[in-house]
C-alpha cells in the first residue's frame, strides 16, 4: 500500500492511499485544471492541456476528454441532431497531461472539459472551456 505523504500529517489527505480512498477523492473534489485556452492546430483538430493538482500523477490511470459541437450565431441555421451528446476520447497514463482532438468540424465552436480516472471510477470534470476550430487554410487571392 501506498502512502500520499509522511504519517505525521505532513500529506494534505492525511490518510493511505487505498482504491476506496482514491476513488472518494475523485468523486468529490475537482483535481484536473485546463490550463491555456485549448489551441486551434489546423481546421479540424484543437490541443487541449491541463494540470493535475492535490493528488500525484500515479493514482491517475488516464483522462477522459469530452466535447460536444455548440450551435452559434454562426451555425443557426444547422439542425442538430442531438446538441447535448458529448464525444469521448481517452488519454491512458497519469503523467500526460496534453491532448490532440482530431477530426473536428471546420470553424466550429467547441465545448470540453476532462475527468480523471482511476480503475472504474470517473473523477470530477475540470472547468469547461469554449474553442472556435480555425478556419480552412484555402484563400482566394483576387
Amino acid at each position: 500500500m501506498h502512502e500520499l505523504g509522511s504519517s505525521s500529517g505532513g500529506s494534505k489527505w492525511g490518510r493511505r492511499a487505498d482504491p476506496m480512498f482514491i476513488g472518494d477523492r475523485l468523486r468529490t473534489t475537482q483535481l484536473v485544471r485546463i490550463i491555456n485556452e485549448p489551441n486551434p492546430l489546423n481546421s479540424t483538430s484543437v490541443r487541449v492541456t491541463w494540470q493535475l493538482r492535490r493528488i500525484p500523477a500515479h493514482y491517475i490511470d488516464g483522462y477522459r476528454i469530452s466535447y460536444r459541437v455548440l450551435p452559434d450565431y454562426d451555425q443557426s441555421f444547422r439542425v442538430m441532431e442531438d446538441d447535448s451528446s458529448f464525444m469521448e476520447d481517452t488519454v491512458l497514463g497519469g503523467s500526460v497531461m496534453t491532448h490532440e482532438i482530431i477530426g473536428l468540424e471546420k470553424y466550429t465552436v467547441y465545448e470540453l472539459f476532462v475527468r480523471p480516472f482511476f480503475r472504474d471510477v470517473i473523477g470530477q470534470q475540470s472547468n469547461v472551456v469554449r474553442i472556435r476550430t480555425a478556419e480552412d487554410g484555402n484563400f482566394l487571392y483576387i
